[in-house]
């Protein structure tokens, strides 16, 4: 094992599991990544892990670039208010229900609508239903960060507003 037993070894493991959809290569990358970005600390033939289960459930594992330019390529047919409303939902880094995606998009009812059928045809978007409530998520993780990439932090904060306003 590359990391001693522990509760954040065990979650690491489950999240680049999941995360990974458990590919050995994208494992691979992530953990460079995660060496990279001083999470995992290289002592003698092991490795530390740098964050608790807490902070480890918080911190965005790295996105490999063969992956990244993937899921960039999926992205990269997709009309602005498709992507706009892919950002939107992609802030709330969890499944929504599609009358607060509504109310924190960035235009009206008829436009989300349109640009929410892109992107479910275009696999970036997964609706689902459990009784009278329909969510709305964004498939992959790896696509969120995608969507987020090069958005900045004034926007990010305003697409938090706006959708922590249309939660409340």
């Amino acid at each position: 094992s590359v990391l001693p037993p522990s509760p954040s070894s065990r979650a690491l493991a489950t999240r680049l599991h999941a995360e990974s959809e458990g590919s050995p290569a994208v494992i691979t990358e992530m953990m460079r990544g995660l060496v990279h970005q001083g999470v995992l600390i290289k002592e003698g033939q092991r490795y530390r892990l740098d964050l608790d289960t807490e902070a480890l459930s918080k911190v965005s594992l790295p996105l490999p670039a063969s992956q990244r330019l993937s899921l960039s390529a999926r992205l990269a047919p997709l009309s602005p208010d498709a992507l706009a409303l892919g950002r939107c939902l992609a802030a709330s880094r969890r499944s929504v229900e599609l009358d607060v995606l509504v109310a924190a998009a960035p235009f009206g009812e008829e436009r989300v609508m349109s640009a929410l059928d892109e992107l479910v045809e275009a696999r970036v978007v997964e609706e689902s239903r459990a009784g009278d409530v329909e969510k709305v998520d964004v498939c992959k993780r790896g696509l969120r960060d995608v969507l987020l990439a090069g958005v900045s932090d004034a926007t990010r904060r305003l697409l938090h507003r706006n959708m922590g306003e249309a939660l409340e």
